[in-house]
Parts: C-alpha cells; sequence; structure tokens
C-alpha cells in the first residue's frame, strides 16, 4: 500500500473525534460521553509535501477494566493501533488524573504490542487550564509532546506540522517492507 497511516488513542472522552473531525474536514458523530465513537474510524489527512496518502483513524476510547460488551470494539481499535506507522495518544490535560490515565493507555499499548510504535503526546483542553504552570511541568516531563485545544482550534496547525515532519523521516525501505508485509 501507498500510504502512512496515523492513529489516535487515548483514554475515553479525551477528544480524539474531535482532532479527528478538525484535522481531515470530517463530521463524525462528537459527544460529550463515554463510547460515543465504538468502531475505528477512518479518513484521508491531506498534508502537502508526503509522497503518499496518509490516513487518520480514530479508535474507541481506553479505559481500565474494559465492559464485557465492548471488547469486540475494543479489540477491532487495536488492531488499527497495530498497523499503524505513528500513533498519537490524545490525552485531556485538565483531568485531575491525567497522569493515571497516561499510564492506563501506555499500559494497553504495551499489552498489544504497541509500545514501542512512534508516538506523539497530544495533551488537549489547554483551554480548561487555569495554572499556566500545569502546561509548563508537562512540557518539562514530556518534551516531544503537543499542547492543543480542539475546542479552540489551537494548535493544529504544529500537529500537522509533528505528524508530516515525523512520516518524511520514515525510511522508503521501512514502507516498502511494511507494504509487502500486508498484501
Amino acid at each position: 500500500r501507498n500510504i502512512y497511516k496515523v492513529t489516535l488513542v487515548g483514554y475515553t472522552n479525551t477528544g480524539k473525534s474531535t482532532i479527528m473531525n478538525l484535522l481531515t474536514k470530517s463530521s463524525i458523530k462528537v459527544e460529550d460521553q463515554p463510547f460515543s465513537t465504538l468502531d475505528a474510524t477512518t479518513r484521508i489527512l491531506y498534508l502537502e509535501g508526503l509522497p503518499r496518502k496518509v490516513v487518520l483513524s480514530d479508535t474507541v476510547g481506553f479505559i481500565e477494566d474494559i465492559p464485557h460488551h465492548l471488547i469486540a470494539s475494543f479489540k477491532a481499535t487495536l488492531g488499527v493501533a497495530k498497523e499503524a506507522d505513528l500513533l498519537l495518544h490524545v490525552i485531556d490535560i485538565s483531568h485531575p488524573r491525567v497522569k493515571e490515565r497516561i499510564q492506563v493507555v501506555r499500559q494497553v499499548l504495551q499489552e498489544i504490542s504497541c509500545k514501542d510504535k512512534p508516538l506523539i503526546m497530544v495533551f488537549n483542553k489547554i483551554d480548561l487550564i487555569i495554572e499556566p504552570k500545569i502546561i509548563e511541568r508537562f512540557s518539562e516531563e514530556f518534551p516531544q509532546s503537543i499542547f492543543i485545544s480542539a475546542k479552540l482550534e489551537h494548535g493544529l496547525m504544529e500537529l500537522k506540522e509533528e505528524i508530516k515532519n515525523f512520516l518524511k523521516s520514515l525510511p522508503d525501505a521501512e514502507r516498502n517492507r511494511k507494504a509487502l508485509k500486508s498484501l
């Protein structure tokens, strides 16, 4: 296949679908409740200056102790994450248990053999942060991360640039090997 695959992952209700809509100019259903996305959804992400198309996939949100009736949706999502060239780990920086939720997502990624996948941490909902030192602290702790507000559409150009720069850095040999493997 002649495409790059990028997948949004993260705890439930962090803004993954909103980011998907903004980056791909789509209209996926967005609700302020857990599990409004149950199936992996894929759209074209238009980024200029790349040798091939980019597809962006939105996934069901991760949680601790997933309910039995959601396991099938969750497993389908995991397949999309495994095939990705790049994962975008979307994090609600305003959540009081943000660090615990980062750990849950990391643990799930490890369990599905995606621990070593290239990943950009995307801290969303910075518009809800009153104390600027919080953002400063997270940027020091996670230097390879992006801080955005999907609601205010702030930081999306920087996110697109990070995605593009990463995909440009992928060697063609690696892409060709993956393409042959998937045939």
